[in-house]
C-alpha cells in the first residue's frame, strides 16, 4: 500500500492509485471551481471543463497565427496534437465520466482538425 504521505509519486497511475487508496480525490487547480479531476486529467491538475476552455483558448490562438500567415510555436503545435489524442481516447472509453461533455469533446476535435488544415495550407502556400 502506498504511503499518504509518499513524496515521489508521479504520473497518472501513480496519483489515482494514490487517491484510490488514501480516499483522497483531486480537485481542479482553477479558483473557485470544487470539480473533481478525471483520472485522465490528473497531470493537467483541472476539471474537465477548465481543460475543454484551456483547449479551445490555445487552438483559437493557433488559428489567429494560421490567419496571419504565421506559423505557431512547433511545441504548442505538437501540445494541440497530443489533446487531440486526449479527446479520442476520452470519447472512446467505455466511461460515463465524460458523457455530459461529449459534445464539446467533439467540437474540440473539429476544431483541431481546422487548425491543422489551416497549417497545412499555410505550408503548402510557403513553398509555392
Amino acid at each position: 500500500m502506498l504511503a499518504p504521505n509518499h513524496s515521489v509519486v508521479t504520473g497518472e497511475t501513480c496519483v489515482t492509485v494514490l487517491a484510490q487508496k488514501t480516499g483522497q480525490i483531486r480537485m481542479c487547480r482553477t479558483d473557485t471551481c470544487t470539480s473533481p479531476v478525471p483520472s485522465v486529467l490528473v497531470k493537467h491538475g483541472v476539471c474537465l471543463e477548465h481543460y475543454l476552455d484551456d483547449v479551445f483558448t490555445e487552438a483559437a490562438a493557433a488559428l489567429q497565427h494560421c490567419q496571419r500567415g504565421r506559423t505557431p510555436d512547433a511545441g504548442k503545435v505538437r501540445w494541440l496534437q497530443a489533446q487531440g489524442d486526449l479527446a479520442v481516447r476520452m470519447l472512446s472509453g467505455n466511461t460515463s465520466d465524460h458523457a455530459e461533455h461529449r459534445g464539446r469533446l467533439l467540437e474540440l476535435l473539429l476544431c483541431l482538425a481546422h487548425v491543422h488544415e489551416c497549417l497545412k495550407r499555410n505550408a503548402c502556400a510557403r513553398k509555392s
